[in-house]
């Protein structure tokens, strides 16, 4: 589960336009949210919040612009309630051990959330999900695998790399994130350059890999237009 704490000091800004933008880039956030593993959560209080503009209730009235009006309902519907205030991403943390936790609003350059837990548009929350993709937990081989998808469309993973690249998140991160910079370099060096002393098998058409270590290597093959990842330990087996 990823969880997004809506945070009453981030939703300070100066002007209208930048309140209207705020409220536009929530909005699509929330429109492209995964309903299944997104929790948007705020405070009952929320309402009451003062902004520069008055206090949150008002911006279903005349503040923002007549779209905007019509729109804002929605967006905080999307939000369900949480007693508990959060201040940081730590106490999230410690609340949802188990999830992906950031806090989102409309301006964040005046608090001291770390940069990686902030969500304030469309941008901000694709970097936040696909980092949760690779470094959240990952309670098996299917979960690794539906991750990896998403992470790389234009890459196949057989079910022996699924399972090797498992191996590596939960025994060593510097291979694990490794293994992540070899396949984002993959579509783009296939056959030579790039990282990972590229190497392209003899005898074998179609077959390269780039080193992980000394010890290991990531072994993948092309035909046509699909990339399978073979294998992520190993030497060419």
């Amino acid at each position: 589960m990823r969880n997004f704490y809506l945070f009453e000091k981030a939703l300070q800004v100066t002007t209208i336009i930048e309140l209207e933008q705020g409220l536009n880039n929530l909005n699509k956030v929330i429109i492209n949210r995964d309903a299944k593993k997104d929790s948007f959560l705020c405070n009952p209080n929320i309402w009451e919040c003062e902004i520069k503009q008055g206090k949150i209730y008002d911006l279903f009235g005349g503040i923002v612009n007549t779209e905007l009006q019509r729109v804002v309902p929605s967006i905080f519907r999307s939000f369900r309630p949480q007693e508990t205030i959060f201040e940081n991403h730590v106490q999230m943390d410690d609340h949802f051990p188990d999830d992906c936790n950031a806090l989102t609003g409309f301006e964040f350059s005046n608090t001291i959330i770390q940069t990686d837990r902030q969500v304030f548009n469309r941008t901000s929350y694709d970097t936040f999900v696909n980092r949760c993709l690779k470094d959240g937990k990952i309670k098996d081989e299917n979960e690794m695998k539906e991750n990896l998808t998403k992470l790389f469309p234009n890459l196949v993973f057989t079910d022996r790399a699924v399972l090797e690249i498992l191996n590596w998140k939960n025994s060593n991160s510097d291979l694990y994130n490794r293994l992540f910079d070899l396949f984002e370099d993959i579509p783009l060096n296939p056959f030579k350059g790039g990282i990972g002393e590229t190497e392209v098998l003899k005898y074998v058409n179609g077959i390269a890999s780039k080193r992980i270590n000394q010890a290991h290597r990531v072994t993948y093959k092309l035909k046509g237009n699909i990339t399978t990842v073979l294998a992520c330990s190993g030497h060419y087996n």
